[in-house]
């Protein structure tokens, strides 16, 4: 059985907003972080997102 994912997430952002500042970003450590974000508010896992980092 597999324990439900216990990490909230509380959006101080709307989408369209992390989409523009996605956008306009040049840090690429930054960038990393925004897109975390991004598939996080799309209720993605970290385990998933891990594996898109690496690829």
């Amino acid at each position: 059985m597999v324990r439900p994912e216990g990490i909230f997430i509380e959006r101080h952002m709307t989408v369209e907003e992390l989409d523009k500042q996605i956008k306009l970003e040049k840090n690429a450590t930054l960038l990393k972080r925004l897109y975390f974000i991004k598939y996080r508010y799309g209720e993605l896992r970290v385990v998933h997102l891990y594996l898109v980092d690496i690829m």
